[in-house]
């Protein structure tokens, strides 16, 4: 092999080189602008991720508050109903009382 058939054998490697590099660089390129975009979404999910975070603290609060609610009308519920059972023997308490006044001797079941 001669020399300018090794000169030509290099030109075209080189050639070879330089088209792959240029094609590597305009592939860096548009991987940058890729990750660019993909950070730009990041941030914005970001913001969406504590607005959200920020709601669902609100949301616990209401619901926590729900449930104190709800156990304070649980312990009404019961003393009303305690009152209720008290008042219904008094009542029946009354009635076995009149009925013994009025005559009758048999006590109410």
């Amino acid at each position: 092999m001669t020399i300018d058939e090794r000169l030509d054998r290099l030109v075209e490697r080189h050639e070879a080189l330089s088209q792959s590099v240029e094609l590597l660089t305009a592939d860096v390129r548009e991987l940058r602008q890729e990750v660019s975009q993909l950070g730009s979404q990041v941030s914005q999910l970001g913001s969406q991720v504590s607005q959200l975070s920020n709601q669902v603290g609100q949301v616990v609060g209401a619901v926590a508050e729900l449930a104190r609610q709800v156990s304070d009308v649980t312990k009404t519920t019961g003393t009303i109903a305690e009152a209720t059972t008290q008042l219904l023997r008094v009542t029946q308490d009354h009635e076995e009382r009149i009925r013994r006044f009025e005559g009758g001797n048999k006590p109410l079941q």
